[in-house]
């Protein structure tokens, strides 16, 4: 497994989706993402959902379009913080950014 795509998936915790040269390679679970990520036996690289498209203030039009959409089960998008949040080097300073 040359590349491991990981995403949190409920109550089972993390699962990892394993590609070698662009094809399926085999899938991990873990309730731990620490532990799944030390699975990741020869993974070159590993890729946690990441946000695309940070906004420079305030939060992301298509995740509060997202929220309103799906009513009661608005709580599955997560708002990203915006850019300065992510440049902090230091949690307190990025909190005070949101």
């Amino acid at each position: 497994m040359e590349v491991l795509g990981v995403d949190a998936c409920g109550k089972q915790g993390w699962v990892g989706i394993g590609l070698t040269d662009g094809a399926y390679a085999g899938s991990l679970v873990d309730g731990r993402l620490d532990t799944l990520i030390e699975r990741a036996v020869g993974a070159r690289v590993i890729a946690v959902d990441t946000p695309l498209g940070l906004v420079e203030k305030g939060w992301r039009a298509a995740d509060l379009a997202a929220k309103v959409l799906l009513g009661v089960q608005h709580s599955s998008v997560f708002l990203i913080a915006p850019r300065p949040v992510w440049q902090e080097r230091e949690y307190m300073l990025a909190a005070d950014q949101c």
